[in-house]
């Protein structure tokens, strides 16, 4: 019952913060920040529900919806493991035009995360149709995943991928 009382008061202190200051752009913006935030501390400690409550007021707020915006919700989707609601918002996004590759790689982790190989490739390729080329995230999500599927080959066929791509190896890559 206390979370539920600060939730109803974080939303409310960001309510009346956007309408304090509609019509002035950079005061906006530091809403949009604050509440960029907010949705980040609840996808941390597995609220979905307030992170989706902070988004939708956001959006029923009049401020201007960002595709950072959209992606900082998508990567709480996955954060609190729901497949469905990342799916349903990346759909809504795709049809505003607000996809990027920050988009596809979260969907990518979500479907990663939930051994969804077949999806996570067909995502890849529909990501590259796009025009918008798998980048050193995209193949470093794919290779943790094989890494920790223990796939010896797939592991190294990525690495093969990433290297055709144009892309070098990096730390991270390496830590992996």
């Amino acid at each position: 019952e206390q979370r539920t009382d600060e939730v109803k008061a974080e939303l409310q202190r960001i309510g009346a913060q956007i309408k304090e200051t509609q019509g002035m752009e950079g005061s906006q913006n530091m809403d949009v920040q604050r509440s960029m935030s907010s949705i980040k501390a609840f996808a941390r400690n597995k609220d979905l529900p307030s992170a989706t409550a902070v988004f939708d007021r956001l959006k029923l707020s009049g401020v201007s919806m960002r595709p950072q915006l959209y992606n900082c919700y998508l990567d709480a989707c996955v954060q609190c493991g729901s497949t469905s609601a990342c799916l349903k918002l990346f759909e809504e996004m795709k049809q505003m035009g607000y996809v990027d590759v920050v988009s596809y790689n979260t969907l990518l982790k979500a479907y990663l995360t939930s051994n969804r190989m077949e999806e996570a490739r067909a995502l890849v390729k529909e990501m590259s149709a796009r025009g918008l080329p798998a980048n050193k995230v995209t193949y470093n999500e794919l290779l943790n995943a094989k890494v920790a599927s223990r796939d010896r080959q797939g592991m190294w066929a990525i690495v093969d991928e990433m290297l055709a791509a144009g892309l070098k190896v990096n730390l991270i890559t390496c830590s992996i």
